[in-house]
């Protein structure tokens, strides 16, 4: 499980692979997520709460999700050997997830200021919404 920075919201995971996202306050259920195809094994907010990093099996590393949506954002996937992420953390700043499988091997993915990811949404969005 993981509570947000803010304390307003936790992640939970079970063992039938459900992501729920609940309120602190009353534990109140507001959303259950689709989760990854093979697994959920570990989950981490970002430090401004506005994302979920899910640790799955496989080559499917992490399944990312947007909080406020409840959308998958990205999947960040492997090349090597599939294997099980046990644990998954934001850096501080957001810009950088890791993520370690049941072999003690760390991932590491950089990722681009969230401006830059926030603007890219955005531009996909009206792209959709011209459609």
């Amino acid at each position: 499980m993981a509570i947000s920075a803010d304390g307003k919201l936790l992640a939970t995971l079970s063992q039938f692979d459900f992501l729920k996202l609940r309120d602190t306050a009353t534990l109140q259920e507001l959303h259950t997520f689709d989760t990854v195809l093979m697994g959920c094994h570990s989950v981490a907010f970002s430090p401004h709460g506005r994302r979920l990093a899910v640790g799955s099996v496989g080559h499917e590393a992490i399944r990312m999700w947007d909080v406020g949506s409840q959308q998958k954002v990205l999947t960040l996937e492997t090349l090597s050997e599939p294997a099980q992420f046990m644990s998954t953390a934001f850096s501080p700043d957001g810009n950088l997830l890791g993520a370690m499988n049941r072999h003690g091997v760390l991932y590491l993915w950089r990722a681009p200021a969230w401006a830059e990811i926030e603007a890219a949404e955005a531009t996909e969005r009206m792209e959709i919404q011209q459609q």
